[in-house]
């Protein structure tokens, strides 16, 4: 995980006046006393062509968790960040239904980290401050969940390569409170193929930190801009698994010159 490119301006889909009338629907009906479900959501809304488009741009066409490039028509969800009908971590919770058609609650994943990993899981470090109401807020919940939006997922998630050999490499959590370790169980970043496919980089990222380090010792400045513009290259946004790729360089003490984009 690495955060993301700033939000684009809200989709027309939803700032038209037929999503604002549907969610107010939805308001009705809850203060009425219906316990919303999964099929009570409209979700033709937040796959629109401009929802997903803008997300996709946002997220370099990568998963937001896992950060495998993903096929934009076929591979693809709209997360919602906050779930929107249930809360798997607390079933007397209604789930966030006031934020189904919220810009800022939407992310951009594949299906396979939504909808077997992550599904509606959203626990909190302090259960006592979850909102249940639209009027509660949310500024007070602290989420295990990482969200690469306005978080850095890089100061709690880093990798572990070193006892792989180069046939896996396995993402670990190193905050004091556990954030990192959490949501890489929530999103399943550690499961099937991933491990193998983050493990598959490692040997063209160690022949760079070679070429690097060489060319330190020996004083060659033009080699080092050379391998210095490989490094900010091979470590930017829309590469597969850039966090991965940025912690081995800084893990080999090049830190300096992974991208930051």
């Amino acid at each position: 995980m690495i955060k993301l490119k700033p939000r684009p301006e809200l989709p027309k889909t939803l700032a038209s006046n037929r999503v604002r009338d549907f969610a107010e629907g939805l308001k009705r009906r809850v203060d009425d006393g219906t316990v919303l479900q999964s099929e009570d959501f409209e979700s033709a809304y937040w796959r629109k062509n401009d929802v997903k488009k803008a997300l996709f741009t946002m997220h370099s066409g990568k998963c937001c968790y896992c950060e495998r490039k993903r096929d934009e028509k076929r591979e693809t969800d709209v997360e919602h960040y906050r779930p929107k009908a249930c809360v798997s971590d607390n079933p007397k919770h209604p789930g966030y239904w006031w934020l189904a058609y919220k810009w800022d609650n939407y992310l951009h994943s594949c299906k396979k980290c939504n909808q077997e990993h992550k599904i509606n899981q959203f626990p909190l470090m302090d259960e006592s401050q979850r909102a249940y109401t639209p009027d509660a807020g949310i500024a007070g919940e602290r989420p295990f969940l990482i969200n690469p939006e306005n978080e850095n997922p890089e100061d709690f998630i880093g990798f572990e390569w070193s006892r792989a050999y180069g046939v896996f490499v396995k993402a670990v959590g190193f905050d004091p409170e556990g954030r990192g370790e959490r949501t890489i169980k929530i999103t399943g970043i550690n499961e099937g193929t991933i491990l193998e496919e983050r493990a598959s980089l490692v040997k063209e990222l160690e022949e760079i930190v070679d070429t690097m380090k060489c060319a330190l010792r020996a004083e060659k400045p033009n080699l080092i801009k050379r391998t210095a513009a490989k490094i900010k290259e091979t470590s930017r946004s829309e590469k597969q698994y850039a966090g991965f790729r940025r912690a081995f360089y800084r893990g080999n003490g090049l830190g300096d010159y992974v991208a930051n984009d």
